[in-house]
């Protein structure tokens, strides 16, 4: 793994957040903020090339392949909450989702993005929130 910014917070059963491309972990401030002071453990990571994560200009050092090597390689995928900012995207956390081999269940936030800062944090909380309550409880 390259040297990429995470940030944990809380405790409980985890939940990873993962941004878009040419977003930062900083598209979910709240709800990493929110979920950590509700019981959850919360991970945000800057990808490859992102925020405060390494930015080589080698651009061999980028692929959906080499962000699940990564994703993986932080041991803990239980839960990834992904935002999908446009078809793209979606697209590609989809192809994500059926690569990872760790017990993960992936949830998409359609929309999700820039946005999630900007004034929708409360309706993007209630969406995670009722997908979390769906869930099996962890172990």
């Amino acid at each position: 793994m390259h040297q990429l910014h995470i940030e944990r917070h809380g405790e409980g059963p985890l939940v990873v957040f993962t941004h878009g491309g040419g977003d930062t972990m900083a598209t979910w401030a709240h709800q990493i903020g929110h979920f950590a002071g509700a019981g959850w453990s919360t991970l945000g990571w800057d990808l490859r090339g992102h925020g405060r994560s390494a930015a080589p200009h080698d651009p061999a050092y980028y692929s959906r392949d080499l962000a699940i090597e990564d994703l993986e390689a932080l041991a803990v995928p239980v839960l990834q909450i992904v935002g999908a900012r446009d078809e793209m995207f979606l697209r590609s956390t989809n192809y994500m989702a059926t690569k990872l081999t760790g017990p993960t269940i992936t949830h998409v936030v359609p929309g999700a993005g820039h946005h999630v800062h900007r004034g929708a944090a409360d309706i993007t909380n209630r969406a995670i929130e009722a997908f979390l309550q769906g869930l099996p409880p962890s172990n």
